[in-house]
This record gives C-alpha cells, structure tokens and sequence, in this order.
C-alpha cells in the first residue's frame, strides 16, 4: 500500500525518522556519523531549513527540523543518498539502505493535542 502524503506547512515542526532495512544498522564506524552530520550541513548551506535537534543511532536517525520553502523530501533525500555509499562497501547485500523513504510527523503547536502520527 502506498504511503499517505506528508502533510507539510511551511515553518511547520517535523520529527524525521529514517532507519535501515529491516533495522539493521546504517552507522558501523564513527566516521559515518560524522559523514551523516556533514550530509546535513550541506544541505542546510543549500536550502533554508532551521535543524533543532538530532540523534544519531546506530540503526536510525530522529531530526527535528522546521522547514521553510523547500519539502521534507528535497531536504533528506542529499542525505540518506550521501549514506548509500558507505552502506554499500560495507554490507554485502546491496538492497535498499533505508526501510522506506524518511518519515516525517508534523507536531501539533503548543496547547493542540496530538501529533506524532
């Protein structure tokens, strides 16, 4: 089944989730964090966007991110395309290196209930 739309609002707050297939890991050395954050500077030279906060696991990646003009997607995708090379000279398989494309969940603005999604 395919995915709903993302609904996307321009300044609007979104928790962005990528992770490996099948949760396997998508960081095996520190460099490749490192490789990740750089991804996301470019981008963040490139395009407006405002990052508040992030975690790096092993398997999958939370960002906090406001968007301005550009979509979520022109945003992430430089970065989990920057990742695939890394994957691929160190996992023998060459499938996708991402579950599904990054998902991202508008927060509801303070006093709303809901969000997440």
């Amino acid at each position: 089944m395919a995915r709903r739309p993302r609904l996307e609002v321009e300044g609007g707050l979104y928790h962005l989730i990528t992770r490996g297939v099948d949760r396997q890991d998508i960081f095996h050395d520190p460099r490749d964090f490192m490789k990740f954050l750089s991804l996301i500077g470019n981008q963040k030279d490139k395009l407006p966007f405002y990052l508040y906060a992030y975690c790096l696991m092993t398997n999958h990646v939370h960002l906090l991110i406001e968007r301005r003009t550009d979509n979520v997607g022109r945003i992430m995708h430089p970065c989990a395309n920057g990742l695939y090379p890394i994957l691929q000279s160190e996992i023998s398989s060459l499938g996708a290196c991402a579950a599904r494309p990054s998902q991202g969940h508008p927060l509801p603005e303070c006093g709303e209930k809901g969000g997440g999604g």
